[in-house]
């Protein structure tokens, strides 16, 4: 499947009242606010009294919190969908949240990054990450991540990719404890997976401890290629080893 694959909520043949996951109201339900405004009343009135909780609800009702906060409860249920529909695959947990994305762990082996609507096909910071990784030929190499689909909800606004999940540890964790030896190891596969890019003419923009991960098997995998750009200059590729060799030490 192309990385310009779109999907929506409503897959004919199969009725709605059969799928696992079926859309969501456009609106919240009544029920819905009344149990948020009402968590945000207790909440606030625990802790700073009854006139700051009113007062809270007030902002909720003026703000839309609780409809923005629905949109983002409607294409959670969109992309649960399209990944049980389309794709045969169960969300299990929640791993990480930043900036750009925030990332599920799936049945399979596989994980999923969501990206917010500003990196999605269509936003202002959207980068065709899935696209260099497919023309560029990365999955050849076993010291990057594997990305395996890239795919749009058109009814969420937000672009999916899927990936291998990483049964390991992060380099980061690591912290103090790495032996001369083991060190080593984490810096030859780390530079192989640049020289793999550079010979690409594509940097990697974010080398650092949080996107070193190590497989099971001892190997160290380069992830999160997000901010992965073409670089005919070598200006790139330059600034990439600056960063490994100071993730190194």
């Amino acid at each position: 499947m192309s990385a310009r694959t779109q999907h929506t909520r409503v897959h004919s043949p199969v009725p709605l009242h059969r799928l696992k996951y079926p859309p969501l109201p456009l609106h919240p339900p009544a029920e819905y606010r009344r149990l948020q405004e009402a968590a945000a009343y207790e909440g606030t009135k625990a802790r700073v009294g009854e006139a700051a909780a009113r007062e809270r609800v007030e902002i909720m009702r003026e703000s839309g919190t609780v409809e923005e906060d629905w949109r983002e409860t409607r294409a959670e249920r969109d992309i649960q969908g399209v990944l049980h529909d389309i794709h045969g695959l169960e969300v299990e947990g929640k791993l990480t949240r930043g900036g750009q994305a925030e990332i599920w762990k799936l049945s399979g082996g596989k994980a999923v990054k969501v990206l917010e609507e500003n990196y999605s096909r269509g936003g202002r910071h959207f980068q065709p990450t899935y696209r260099l990784y497919a023309e560029k030929g990365l999955a050849s190499c076993p010291n990057i991540v594997r990305l395996l689909e890239s795919f749009d909800v058109a009814s969420a606004g937000r672009t999916c990719i899927l990936v291998e999940y990483i049964e390991g540890q992060g380099v980061w964790e690591l912290g103090g404890c790495v032996g001369e030896g083991e060190a080593r190891t984490i810096t030859k596969d780390l530079l192989k997976a640049l020289a793999y890019l550079h010979r690409r003419h594509l940097a990697h923009h974010d080398v650092k401890p949080e996107n070193l991960m190590r497989r099971a098997d001892g190997s160290t995998v380069l992830i999160d290629l997000d901010l992965m750009k073409e670089d005919l200059t070598g200006e790139g590729a330059a600034e990439d080893m600056m960063w490994a060799g100071t993730s190194a030490h």
